[in-house]
């Protein structure tokens, strides 16, 4: 990379605040983006289009873009609206078009959903991230779905993915 470019990366999070927060994860994904942000990196931030949202956040919101999510069980439409150039967010009625983040029986669906979706995405706004940083277990497909859905496509191959997980399931401390 020349001392010009700035590295791209993707950030694909559940929860943003102030957008969206039921803990860290939210706190998280609403502060590092800034803090790399001010060392010089093109970083995006994606997260669902929650219902609950509040409404003056949403104000300056673009409609971006709209395609097909294929999952192996359904196809979904997913609208890309924007919010400035670097917080984009992923509407879908069906699945996040609800009260509350999470304990949804098909939790595991919506966000799968959302994690391709948020792949899919660059090619439609046009930014090709070095890194896709995936956050916490909504987001776990990404760096496989990256890897053997997308790595065939020359837009996609040389990609990089990082997983932090910020909250382990309580089963995992039991």
């Amino acid at each position: 990379m020349s001392e010009n470019a700035s590295l791209k990366v993707l950030f694909v999070s559940a929860e943003v605040s102030p957008f969206s927060k039921s803990g860290g994860l939210g706190d998280v994904a609403g502060s590092l983006p800034k803090a790399l942000r001010e060392l010089s990196v093109d970083i995006r931030v994606v997260l669902p289009f929650y219902k609950s949202i509040p409404q003056n956040l949403l104000a300056d919101a673009k409609a971006v873009c709209k395609f097909t999510i294929h999952l192996s069980w359904r196809s979904q439409e997913a609208e890309i609206l924007s919010l400035g150039d670097s917080v984009y967010l992923i509407k879908n009625e069906h699945y996040f078009g609800r009260d509350g983040y999470y304990g949804y029986d098909d939790d595991y669906e919506r966000f799968a959903f959302f994690t391709k979706a948020s792949i899919e995405m660059l090619g439609h706004i046009g930014f090709k991230a070095d890194i896709l940083h995936f956050n916490d277990w909504h987001t776990g497909l990404g760096p496989t779905y990256l890897r053997d859905t997308y790595r065939g496509f020359t837009f996609y191959s040389a990609m990089k993915s990082l997983l932090t997980i910020h909250n382990l399931p309580r089963y995992f401390w039991a």
